[in-house]
């Protein structure tokens, strides 16, 4: 009988975090909230581009891929378009992530996550992948960015094409995917979508696009889950309600 409680506890409250979760949607309305929790949650500054119009995305289960389902968030959560429309960024999900890795302080560059991420948004994903083929789906087309300039103050940064089969809402003909990882920081992945006219200038676009997010150097500064939970389901809606 004692079990059978427990269980049904458990059951109950599984059920009501994952509500708490979906609730994401309707309390990081703005970029100023997006900014606000990532800053809380994962230590990174993030600014709006110049000339880009902010709107968080809506999601329900039934738009998701089965990775995304599997995670019960999605993978992206608000997007930036361009005043002229030749560019839009899809913005990361920081939940997906923080669900991914778990409580782990050990956050290593290049985890599963990342890759996992990247081979999902090249279509290279599969209901049977395991993460020992990871390494191998990623395949080789890929820059890889260390060193001293990397964008993002990350450690490493992934920059790969993502395979669009027709233009992404009609007039996006062209996608990157961008990962960056720190060690003992949260992951991150962008979605960069062009026109065919906003191709012509693209390095340009990212070069501005790097400069507005960054991993903050606070030595002193260590990821804590209780703490990154916390912001999202009691800071955000008591924020909201103000």
């Amino acid at each position: 009988m004692k079990s059978f409680k427990f269980i049904l506890l458990f059951v109950l409250f599984l059920n009501f975090t994952i509500t708490e979760i979906f609730a994401q949607y309707s309390l990081i309305d703005s970029f100023s909230d997006y900014s606000t929790y990532l800053s809380k949650s994962i230590d990174v500054s993030c600014k709006k581009p110049k000339n880009f119009i902010w709107e968080t995305i809506r999601t329900s289960p039934k738009m998701q891929g089965s990775w995304e389902r599997k995670m019960f968030v999605s993978s992206y959560i608000g997007k930036m378009q361009s005043k002229d429309g030749n560019y839009l960024i899809l913005y990361p999900n920081p939940i997906a992530a923080m669900l991914s890795t778990g409580k782990s302080s050990s956050l290593e560059c290049g985890c599963n996550f990342v890759r996992r991420q990247m081979i999902y948004d090249m279509g290279k994903a599969s209901e049977e992948t395991l993460p020992s083929d990871l390494i191998d789906l990623v395949g080789e087309d890929i820059i890889r960015i260390v060193g001293k300039d990397v964008p993002f103050n990350a450690d490493t940064v992934f920059i790969v094409q993502i395979p669009l089969k027709e233009p992404y809402l009609g007039k996006y003909t062209y996608c990157v995917g961008i990962y960056a990882c720190k060690s003992g920081r949260m992951p991150m992945g962008f979605k960069y979508y062009f026109t065919n006219e906003g191709k012509t200038r693209e390095k340009e676009s990212l070069l501005k696009f790097y400069e507005t997010i960054r991993y903050r150097n606070n030595n002193n500064w260590s990821y804590d889950h209780e703490k990154a939970l916390k912001t999202l389901l009691y800071e955000l809606p008591h924020k909201s309600k103000k």
